[in-house]
């Protein structure tokens, strides 16, 4: 555990962001419980930097379309979507 929060910190996730608990089934109560306090925390948290930096990704594949289209009249440029169904 402490490895994967190490190597959320190096790549800019706030750590705390990750929590493992171990629980049966016949915890149902406290597993609900374990989900409203997390959801609190990391709503508390804000938005993920992988949100932001999605989101940023999707706006400049927006603009390279439209670049493409209206430099070469309909030119195919490689975006990466799609790439998971190779």
């Amino acid at each position: 555990m402490r490895k994967i929060k190490g190597m959320l910190h190096m790549i800019g996730i706030d750590p705390a962001r990750l929590e493992f608990f171990n629980l049966s089934a016949a915890q149902g109560p406290r597993w609900a419980e374990i989900c409203t306090e997390f959801t609190k925390k990391i709503s508390a948290m804000g938005p993920s930097p992988i949100w932001f930096a999605l989101r940023k990704n999707k706006k400049s594949t927006e603009n390279e379309k439209q670049a493409a289209q209206g430099a070469g009249g309909g030119t195919t440029v490689f975006t990466g979507e799609g790439v998971e169904t190779i």
